[in-house]
């Protein structure tokens, strides 16, 4: 994320929390006037605690100003969280797996490789929050006991990540993957992003953002599962290396390549084999 988009972040968020503020603070105001009623006229008899509620509830329902202020604060305030919103800042980054069986299974990618120079020798991006069919579980829990046939796992991932390399490296026992809302505007890394996903028979990739993505060395390589891969929305003018992309995928059938931009790629070693 450059530093123009830095302080359009700063500025959108910093604006939400002055409103806020600003909300909060009419809200003590109001109820510094309604104590200041209550301290006047308070009295030990029914009449006057009746009195006094009506002058509570003058305050809070009758008095123009006061009301007029709230309301605006109030608007401005939602105004602002839709916008935010709208822009993808509150808006939230996650991947859908599905494990259509029962039994001990691997969620995640490996702990590590055993060569020091691979780049998946120590995972780079753990989720920040997991569930499994909807119940929270701990975000770096690599296995799984499945006890149903029809299991969805969702995994949240922070919007500012730019590596999503060796993000699913292993995964033998993932039978489906969503991936169309992963935030990966900021995404240099994809390298062995679906390494040896050899149970992977769907891969949804639409919305995707690869316009920042350096690497896609080995991204599918291994998906002998997978029939066909929807790459047409890939934006590959910054990628310099494509090297065993698809090595190994042995029954995918046809790929569009057509808007694979290739200007750039120094490496294409087994792109098929």
């Amino acid at each position: 994320m450059d530093k123009n988009e830095i302080n359009i972040f700063e500025f959108k968020s910093n604006s939400f929390n002055i409103f806020n503020n600003k909300y909060r603070h009419f809200l003590e105001l109001r109820k510094t006037i309604q104590s200041i009623f209550i301290k006047k006229n308070k009295k030990i008899n029914n009449k006057a605690s009746t009195h006094t509620s009506k002058i509570i509830k003058y305050v809070r329902y009758n008095n123009p100003l006061l009301k007029k202020v709230e309301n605006f604060f109030l608007i401005t305030s939602i105004i602002i969280f839709i916008l935010l919103s709208t822009n993808g800042i509150l808006c939230d980054s996650f991947v859908i797996l599905k494990i259509n069986k029962t039994g001990r299974y691997k969620m995640l990618n490996n702990e590590g490789v055993g060569n020091t120079n691979h780049p998946c020798r120590i995972a780079p991006n753990l989720p920040t929050r997991m569930t499994i069919n909807e119940n929270e579980i701990d975000p770096t829990t690599r296995k799984y006991d499945f006890n149903e046939t029809n299991n969805t796992i969702k995994l949240y991932y922070e919007d500012s990540n730019n590596d999503f390399r060796c993000l699913f490296y292993g995964c033998s026992d993932i039978d489906e993957i969503d991936a169309s809302h992963l935030n990966t505007s900021n995404a240099k890394h994809m390298e062995f992003m679906f390494y040896r996903c050899s149970s992977l028979t769907s891969l949804t990739l639409s919305n995707i953002n690869t316009e920042k993505v350096v690497s896609m060395r080995s991204m599918f390589n291994y998906c002998s599962s997978l029939t066909s891969i929807d790459v047409s929305s890939f934006i590959t003018t910054s990628v310099q290396d494509m090297a065993y992309m698809f090595e190994e995928c042995s029954k995918l059938a046809s790929i569009n390549l057509s808007n694979f931009d290739t200007s750039n790629v120094l490496y294409m070693d087994s792109l098929f084999k």
